[in-house]
């Protein structure tokens, strides 16, 4: 603590009383970590999710249900995901979980954008809710963010083959938009998923179906002479096989 504390003078920043909580807790001395810990995140900034996180780990070290269940929710309304419902649930009695759980699934529609609900909702296994949001806001879906599409579109094709199909091709509009090569072996890869998804498409839901997304790429990437190499090579490989 006084390492941490020195040279400084005045008020101290609020992160700096975290990382001072933190020592504390790591040596195994959770209450002096809660009294050196800001009583809120107001000033953190960028540490906010670190504070949430350390709260949480703090409260239940020192075994504070009361405390906990509030610290719970204010870290998974910051950061929805499915390790922090997983907890927040857990420090719920049974008979509460399924409106907690209903509860933190509005709070994910209201405070995430369409993608951002989507990822969620598939994370926690709830992919029909995901397919729904998907098909609801197709225009929502940034394919810049494939780190999240794509294991998205990778769930969703099994059981919701046209929320997939959008997903992918979110992802190949972005690869022909940026006109990345490099990336063109995907969008080969993406083409052809995408063509097999439509077979087992029935309803469109009043979005465009296979051939009018196909004309469509065929006339605003005609140039794009090498996605239209790696759209034949896949055909190719996938023949062989």
């Amino acid at each position: 603590e006084e390492a941490t504390y020195a040279g400084r003078e005045g008020k101290l920043p609020p992160n700096v009383a975290v990382d001072v909580a933190r020592h504390f807790l790591e040596a195994g001395r959770p209450r002096e970590a809660l009294e050196k810990l800001p009583p809120s995140a107001e000033g953190l900034r960028g540490f906010i999710s670190e504070y949430l996180e350390l709260r949480v780990r703090i409260l239940q070290a020192l075994g504070d249900a009361d405390a906990l269940r509030p610290a719970l929710w204010a870290r998974f309304a910051h950061e929805p995901s499915r390790e922090t419902l997983r907890e927040l649930l857990a420090g719920e009695a049974p008979v509460n979980r399924a409106s907690k759980r209903d509860a933190a699934f509005d709070h994910v529609r209201v405070r995430l954008p369409p993608q951002g609900q989507a990822e969620f909702f598939a994370e926690v296994g709830e992919l029909s809710a995901a397919a729904a949001i998907i098909v609801g806001a197709p225009g929502k879906l940034n394919g810049d963010h494939y780190d999240g599409l794509v294991p998205l579109a990778e769930q969703l094709e099994t059981g919701h083959p046209l929320a997939a199909s959008l997903v992918y091709r979110a992802l190949l509009d972005s690869i022909l938009r940026r006109g990345a090569p490099k990336s063109y072996h995907y969008g080969g890869r993406y083409w052809r998923i995408i063509h097999e998804l439509s077979g087992r498409i029935d309803d469109w839901k009043g979005l465009d179906p296979h051939l009018a997304y196909r004309e469509r790429i065929g006339k605003e990437h005609e140039r794009k002479t090498a996605f239209w190499r790696a759209v034949k090579l896949e055909q190719w490989s996938t023949a062989k096989k």
